[in-house]
């Protein structure tokens, strides 16, 4: 945010720039108060990413076994917040998924991935419902649950999930 300041030819506080200047001094202050005030009367919601933020971590804190790896779809805010480091799944900001399913030369997707999460030693995954990658895993309501499902605002869940051993 940068508030423009008037020329120092129109210092003069009579100037059109200088009514600018002065305008900005009052109206940035006063649309942050108002923000801070909504943000902190509004209550938190519980969409994944929210959940993710609030529930997930701590979830993970005390359910995690040491040498635990998590894997994520939707890893975003799940991945600033948990109390270990995220895997990205879905390819936005792990280049290796990319490659993985531009070599995939019809080998199921799903295969791939199991492949993956293996040989990367990813034991736990966390995502929502809401979000396609559920379709990938046909028997993925039948994985050892880290905790039950917590419900969110979309009708969905977020699931936190043990990734059943393939080949370890």
């Amino acid at each position: 945010l940068m508030i423009r300041r008037p020329p120092r030819s129109t210092l003069s506080s009579s100037s059109a720039a200088s009514d600018v200047y002065k305008r900005q001094l009052i109206t940035i202050p006063m649309g942050t108060a108002s923000f801070f005030h909504w943000a902190f009367r509004s209550g938190a919601l519980d969409t994944y990413v929210g959940l993710c933020q609030r529930e997930v971590p701590a979830i993970l804190r005390s359910t995690l076994e040491p040498g635990d790896r998590v894997g994520s779809f939707d890893s975003g805010a799940l991945g600033y917040f948990a109390p270990v480091p995220v895997v990205n799944l879905d390819g936005l900001v792990n280049a290796d998924i990319v490659w993985l399913l531009l070599d995939a030369r019809g080998v199921p997707w799903a295969d791939l991935y199991r492949s993956y999460l293996d040989e990367n030693g990813i034991d736990v995954l966390v995502g929502g419902t809401a979000f396609s990658w559920v379709n990938l895993f046909p028997d993925l309501r039948s994985w050892p649950r880290l905790h039950d499902p917590l419900p969110t605002d979309d009708a969905g869940e977020v699931l936190l999930l043990r990734v059943p051993e393939v080949g370890r």
